[in-house]
């Protein structure tokens, strides 16, 4: 059995791991990109594997699968941590990790504080808004 705690101490490990927040869970990046993540109630984890190491974790064990879709046909696998060993998620992880480092960079990412904010947007003073053109009587008509 792994925890969630274990998961992300595992994640952390590796070098220039860092965990962030995506869309209400936790996820795990290192060179701009995500390599892991957890879902909201911390029960599964998830690697983005290639398809071939994802064969290879799932024949190894029943905890792991590929994630539902399209996102699971190209290697993204979730782990049951309840039943899994500790060294299996860690073989995951640094798979992960090996292929995220083997991208080209990611985006940076935004502090939390600034991602929230919507960006202002600019009123013009010096043009009107424009109006839309219609045709008031149809050509060639009779009248």
């Amino acid at each position: 059995m792994t925890t969630a705690d274990q998961f992300r101490e595992l994640a952390l490990s590796l070098p220039g791991a860092e965990e962030g927040d995506h869309m209400g869970h936790p996820d795990f990046r290192a060179n701009g990109r995500v390599f892991a993540s957890l879902d909201v109630e911390e029960e599964h984890g998830t690697a983005m594997l290639t398809p071939q190491q994802q064969r290879k974790m799932t024949q190894a064990s029943p905890a792991f699968a590929a994630a539902k879709g399209a996102w699971g046909k190209r290697g993204c696998t979730t782990i049951a941590l309840a039943d899994v060993k500790g060294d299996m998620v860690r073989a995951a992880l640094t798979m992960a990790w090996e292929n995220a480092m083997a991208q080209t960079p990611g985006r940076p990412r935004k502090p939390a504080s600034d991602a929230t904010k919507a960006p202002a947007k600019k009123a013009s003073a010096t043009k009107p808004p424009r109006k839309s053109v219609g045709r008031s009587s149809r050509r060639g008509s009779a009248g």
